[in-house]
């Protein structure tokens, strides 16, 4: 099934008698399992080494390859919960804004940078999107999408597989404030208001060109670039969150010669995904669906989604509440009148 393999005939050690011919090791199933035991190249990130390498190690063990599974006394790491705490006050996200629109813009490039940039912050607040997919996505990838029942169309943002958590893609719907910051943006960068189905470049543009042939010409002089709309994409989760994170150190700098000392340590914690959690929390807060915030979010299970709604408190304090005597301590209510 696979292209024969450099591994000797027998190996002893760890992993016992290693015997290519035995029956452990014919069926198809357990000679993927070798393969990938003895391929490394298939592990090409640091990541999916931590991931990948104790299953394979259980695997072998359970199968009988080698006598002892070394990873069998290491603890595995718990799954990261969510921290709702983690999200942006909204006036804070506003003053955000209201700085990038008082910035100073001497040049094209600079009106360029302002303009993504708020772009930037405004999608990852409004589609509720991680980093890595707003950088996965293309300008192809916004498009119309028409409802038969209601014959109005709307703007769509898709997700990929290759790009979204899990490998499940999505349709995220698209708010008018997003949608026209981002034709606010490309107008910055000399493109049509709307995005095309023939644009391949990132959503996220740089402010630097990238080299383009005009025929048979390749085009080198960045001014000749920049006429042509040649823009390099962003396509790194480490650049949009040096974007964010630079911008929020200007902006906290401002604040503190405002003497608004913590508003400014707070805003330097934050960080893209805390941009996701904010979006989250608006939403629950208005009180839309569960199910609907979950598949906004691209989460498989709304029990993900659940971290928001502090439901598990809300169930243990109405289940108190059917005593009338129950002794929760309550906040008291306002004085009236």
């Amino acid at each position: 099934m696979f292209e024969q393999l450099p591994v000797p005939a027998r190996a002893s050690g760890i992993v016992g008698t290693y015997d290519p011919t035995s029956p452990k090791f014919t069926s198809p199933r357990n000679e993927v399992k070798v393969r990938l035991l003895l391929d490394f190249r298939l592990i090409d990130t640091m990541g999916s080494a931590k991931s990948q390498v104790p299953l394979l190690l259980h695997w072998t063990h359970e199968d009988g390859v080698i006598r002892k599974n070394p990873m069998a006394r290491v603890k595995t790491r718990k799954s990261r919960r969510i921290n709702a705490e983690r999200s942006l006050d909204l006036d804070l996200y506003a003053y955000v804004l209201d700085y990038l629109d008082a910035l100073p813009v001497p040049d094209d490039s600079a009106a360029r940078r302002r303009a993504r940039d708020r772009f930037a912050f405004v999608a990852l607040r409004e589609l509720g999107l991680r980093a890595s997919e707003l950088v996965g996505v293309r300008m192809r990838d916004v498009y119309p999408l028409t409802d038969p029942k209601t014959a109005r169309t709307y703007w769509i943002l898709k997700v990929d597989e290759e790009h979204a958590k899990g490998s499940t893609g999505r349709d995220v719907p698209m708010t008018r404030v997003v949608f026209e910051e981002l034709m606010a943006y490309r107008s910055a960068f000399g493109l049509s208001s709307v995005p095309e189905a023939s644009e391949e470049y990132g959503l996220l543009l740089s402010v630097q060109t990238k080299p383009v042939a005009i025929g048979s010409r390749m085009v080198t002089e960045a001014k000749s670039r920049r006429y042509f709309r040649a823009w390099a994409s962003i396509t790194s989760r480490k650049s949009l969150y040096l974007i964010v994170k630079n911008r929020l150190e200007e902006v906290a700098v401002s604040l503190e010669r405002d003497g608004r000392g913590a508003e400014a340590i707070q805003l330097r914690g934050v960080s893209p995904h805390w941009l996701r959690h904010t979006f989250a929390k608006a939403l629950i807060v208005r009180g839309r669906d569960i199910r609907v915030v979950a598949e906004s979010l691209g989460h498989a299970s709304v029990t993900t989604t659940m971290a928001y709604t502090r439901q598990s408190a809300l169930d243990q304090i109405r289940e108190y509440g059917k005593d009338e005597n129950h002794e929760l301590a309550t906040q008291a209510a306002p004085l009236t009148g």
